[in-house]
């Protein structure tokens, strides 16, 4: 898949923790459904800021840019089907709330 800057079926993205205020980039598999990529970029997240970060579950993924910033992403749907329609692209920024 080489739509959209996406690199083996992955899609880059910057994601803040506003915890720590760092930003971590992160490679989310177009495969997965949006919730399961938000549990998978707060475990990531938790492994590099460890004792600033636990991840317990409950995690969403929201925009950081775009009309609405805050926007969640929605959990149900695909990666790539967010991918497919331009909503993110290699380099889109997140927020993990």
């Amino acid at each position: 898949m080489a739509e959209s800057g996406v690199l083996d079926g992955k899609v880059l993205v910057e994601v803040l923790l506003p915890a720590d205020g760092r930003v971590y980039s992160l490679r989310l598999p177009c495969a997965l459904r949006v919730d399961a990529a938000a549990d998978l970029a707060a475990r990531l997240v938790a492994s590099r800021a460890s004792g600033v970060f636990s991840y317990s579950g409950g995690a969403d993924l929201a925009r950081r840019d775009g009309s609405p910033a805050g926007q969640l992403l929605p959990p149900g749907e695909l990666v790539g089907s967010l991918v497919a329609r331009g909503v993110l692209v290699d380099g889109s920024p997140l927020v993990l709330v």
